[in-house]
């Protein structure tokens, strides 16, 4: 049996959205429990919102990068991990930009 060999792409495409989905509500709770500056609370509400999105955009798009190695390398391995990488950088990204019109509404000035 050939040893089969985890596309470094397709472990990629998961831990980019994973990290999205990780980084943007600790990085809102940390601003918001440690500093009491308004402008530390703005940049980390900034980077909460700005974090998932591009992660789960390049989670996407190594997924897609991962899947198409595999058609042409069929002993390569990983496609689960690609498959999780585009299903959770899908739905990331889904989510992030329905929440922007909504944060838009919440956080506008009367």
């Amino acid at each position: 049996m050939p040893n089969r060999t985890t596309d470094t792409t397709a472990i990629l495409s998961i831990c980019f959205p994973v990290a999205g989905l990780a980084l943007g509500p600790s990085v809102l709770f940390l601003g918001f429990s440690t500093f009491s500056s308004g402008l530390w609370r703005t940049m980390s509400l900034m980077t909460a919102w700005a974090l998932p999105g591009p992660l789960a955009v390049l989670g996407i798009a190594l997924g897609h990068v991962s899947r198409s190695n595999m058609r042409r390398d069929p002993e390569s391995g990983g496609r689960g991990l690609a498959n999780a990488g585009l299903i959770v950088g899908y739905v990331l990204f889904g989510a992030w930009l329905t929440l922007i019109p909504v944060a838009g509404f919440l956080f506008s000035a009367p």
